[in-house]
């Protein structure tokens, strides 16, 4: 494609105000000892941390957004997508909250937990099962176990309880003209009449209708997120390709019944960035995380050009073998494979003629007013990821080793975007939660 022939990454995004690079930091390395070692203790349980070099990776592994009322947003998703709350950690001392919500699916492997002990993981329905039948308990080991290995991708509430009833405290969706940055997110379900009934009987406004020519729903969430809503595009290569290869699950140590199995009803299917300049920003996702660019949608009317851009081992994991990607992105057959897949793309949405804007830049959802958060990104190694980073010129916002969650670093795409790295069986944020709240299955409203 003619944009990975252009600079292989861009400029590095300009740092806040009083930051200073951290290109001169003497990088530590952790020696295989240290890397399987134990690291600590978190909810009254000792824990190892491991990582787990046979997991394919990097994954889109979270899309994080603040929100204002926690019950509220959790409810709008459960009800309407059924997702589910898949994990909790609170942070006493630091005053916030984050809660991981999405679809369950079936782990296409074991945790490094249950591959030193004597039983395997079973999956009986990926849609709710862990273990035997039960989904494990937010805020558990067990919950913890299963969100950071699993290869599907989830939302992230960050929510700060001193806020709730703070009048003069609001959310930026990103899609305020003065604050355009983040521009929600696209949900693929298999009924979408069954959607369109559950918002109007629960009186969720909806902005736009689905029409022959756009068989699409859009609706703000209780924060003012914009959440388009599509049907999947059932397509029989696809649906063909999908079936579960249980020579190859068995391998992996998982039990999966298929008469039992069946998929998620909804799913994260586009997380949507605006960028300035497509020829920085394709390249540094694909450098980064292995992106690709599957499909690019044209607006004319709009002056709008919609880069889609997919883990290559995001699509290996959600298929029992590995589906080709498209080969011409322009082509029809490739939006229909985004239509078609239940894994998350990224889509970059560049408006012609902003890259030559002197000192234009997107909102990041980072400043006030705040918003969107960041995304997440399983990786195999997150010094080296860091160390291409200062190499490159690529902001480093946060080093692996520093702050509440020190295997992680924060770096900075070239639009000024947050991005978390992060390796799997992260299992040194799991802090003593004694004041953490129970999370119920439902939310009530």
């Amino acid at each position: 494609m003619v944009l990975r022939l252009a600079v292989r990454v861009g400029a590095a995004a300009r740092p806040p105000a009083g930051a200073a690079l951290q290109g001169q930091r003497a990088w530590k390395t952790f020696s295989d000892s240290q890397r399987y070692g134990e690291i600590g203790e978190g909810g009254g349980l000792k824990m190892q941390w491991r990582e787990d070099p046979d997991v394919p990776v990097p994954l889109l592994h979270t899309c994080t957004k603040r929100v204002k009322h926690l019950r509220r947003a959790i409810d709008f998703y459960q009800r309407i997508f059924d997702f589910e709350v898949l994990h909790t950690l609170k942070l006493v001392q630091a005053g916030y909250s984050m809660v991981y919500i999405g679809p369950r699916v079936a782990n296409k492997f074991t945790p490094a937990r249950a591959q030193s002990s004597s039983h395997q993981l079973k999956v009986r329905n990926p849609n709710d099962a862990l273990g035997n039948a039960a989904a494990p308990s937010p805020g558990t080991l067990d919950a913890h176990d299963y969100l950071f290995h699993s290869h599907g991708t989830c939302l992230e509430f960050i929510h700060f309880t001193h806020e709730e009833e703070n009048h003069h405290y609001t959310i930026s969706s990103g899609n305020d003209p003065k604050h355009l940055g983040f521009g929600g997110v696209n949900i693929l379900v298999e009924d979408l009449a069954q959607v369109c009934r559950r918002l109007h009987g629960l009186k969720y406004d909806v902005l736009a209708e689905p029409t022959p020519a756009d068989p699409s729903v859009l609706v703000l969430d209780p924060d003012g997120y914009a959440v388009r809503i599509t049907e999947r595009k059932s397509t029989a290569l696809y649906d063909m390709r999908m079936r579960p290869d249980m020579a190859k699950l068995n391998d992996l140590g998982i039990t999966l019944d298929p008469a039992a199995a069946k998929p998620p009803p909804s799913v994260i299917n586009q997380i949507r960035l605006r960028v300035k300049n497509p020829r920085a920003s394709v390249p540094f996702y694909e450098e980064f995380f292995d992106m690709r660019v599957v499909c690019v949608r044209k607006c004319p009317d709009l002056e709008i050009t919609r880069y889609y851009m997919v883990c290559r081992q995001q699509v290996r994991l959600e298929s029992a073998d590995f589906i080709p990607l498209p080969k011409d992105p322009y082509a029809e057959e490739a939006w229909d494979f985004v239509q078609s897949f239940r894994v998350a793309f990224l889509e970059l949405q560049h408006h012609h003629g902003v890259e030559d804007a002197e000192g234009f830049t997107y909102h990041s959802g980072n400043t006030p007013p705040l918003g969107f958060g960041h995304l997440g990104f399983l990786v195999r190694d997150v010094e080296e990821v860091i160390e291409k980073c200062v190499k490159l010129g690529i902001f480093v916002i946060k080093n692996k080793g520093e702050g509440a969650f020190p295997q992680s670093g924060y770096i900075m795409d070239p639009d000024g975007y947050w991005i978390e790295i992060y390796p799997r069986c992260m299992r040194d944020i799991i802090a003593k939660q004694p004041e953490a709240e129970s999370v119920p299955e439902r939310w009530g409203t």
